[in-house]
């Protein structure tokens, strides 16, 4: 038979192999030596103390659900949730290795207990449900827009039926009233079919063993200024695949090939988070309330910058006044409009 979308010998086959891949165990084997990753990082205006490299095993989990809904029609989608060698979500991605690649591979022990798995589980659970959610609101909108059309063209056609009923007719108020109940019996029947019910099946729980050179740095700043303690990050080779997986910055959670360390929190972040001020000259990261000037755009450190007491926007020294009446700070373009003294704010 002809195998379609819908077609009940799909969900037959599934049932059948349903129960031969919930949960598969996957050991990749090590094909590089790691000896060619050089250096994955470039510190930032701090030194490496120490680096140290180890061959490890790091594991991927990548978890298929089926989602249904349920309406007018029935719609299915699979999605693989996958969860990096860290543990962190990835959300929604296409599982990484071909089946040409897992000829290689050898099939090990499940390595998760029934508790660790049920964590994984239920934090990709969630992140399905809030996919299916939104997309069950999105169907039920366009189910909704049909919905009105196919009311006004029901009430349309009934309306005609009434008015072609005699006037004299003897059971012209019966068969107005069987019209009417009728015309809301349809109208019931499609208003039931707006509502979308949700199904999500797990389909399988994968792991994927990953061989790892991991590259340890200490790293330390150069200024004097700050006598915060050493930080460690860690790169790690991929020696199946031979790609570079680079730290992650502490601020915006993003891998980060040049990393620095702030010199209030002590913690590494990218280039792009870290950021010089002009007055001071210390290393501010954003979490530490390192900003832009609104007027000229340099930034500053929160102790080389205020906001004005106006308009809210915040500014390095060079472009503040103060106000001579209320000793409040204001930017250029608030100068004439201090409240407290009406009056024009000077240096």
């Amino acid at each position: 038979e002809l195998v379609t979308h819908g077609s009940y010998l799909s969900n037959r086959l599934y049932d059948l192999i349903k129960t031969s891949g919930q949960k598969v165990a996957i050991k990749l084997p090590k094909r590089l030596s790691g000896d060619e990753t050089g250096e994955s990082i470039r510190p930032r205006q701090c030194k490496v103390l120490k680096r140290q490299a180890r061959d490890v095993r790091l594991t991927e989990v990548f978890l298929t659900f089926r989602v249904t809904y349920y309406s007018n029609e029935k719609r299915e989608e699979l999605m693989t949730i996958g969860c990096d060698i860290h543990g962190k979500l990835l959300g929604q991605v296409e599982f990484p290795y071909p089946p040409s690649l897992l000829e290689e591979a050898e099939i090990p022990r499940f390595p998760f207990t029934k508790t660790e798995s049920k964590v994984f589980y239920e934090r990709c659970l969630e992140w399905v449900e809030t996919h299916a959610r939104q997309q069950a609101f999105a169907y039920q909108q366009e189910l909704a827009a049909q919905y009105h059309q196919d009311v006004i063209r029901l009430e349309g056609f009934y309306r005609q039926m009434i008015e072609e009923i005699p006037e004299l007719a003897s059971d012209r108020d019966t068969q107005t009233q069987q019209l009417q109940q009728e015309y809301e019996q349809k109208a019931t029947e499609e208003l039931r079919k707006c509502h979308v019910q949700v199904s999500i099946d797990a389909i399988s729980f994968c792991t994927v063993s990953v061989p790892f050179r991991r590259i340890r740095y200490l790293l330390s700043p150069e200024s004097e200024r700050t006598e915060k303690a050493a930080v460690t990050v860690e790169s790690f080779y991929n020696l199946f695949f031979g790609n570079l997986i680079f730290p992650a910055c502490a601020s915006c959670e993003h891998e980060m090939r040049v990393p620095g360390l702030c010199e209030h929190c002590g913690q590494a972040v990218c280039s792009d988070c870290l950021h010089e001020c002009r007055g001071c000259g210390v290393l501010v990261c954003s979490e530490c309330g390192s900003e832009a000037c609104a007027e000229c755009g340099g930034w500053s450190c929160p102790n080389c910058s205020e906001e004005c007491h106006l308009c809210g926007k915040r500014f390095c020294a060079e472009h503040l006044l103060g106000c001579r009446e209320c000793r409040r700070h204001v930017c250029p373009d608030c100068r004439e409009d201090c409240a407290e003294c009406h009056g024009i704010a000077g240096h």
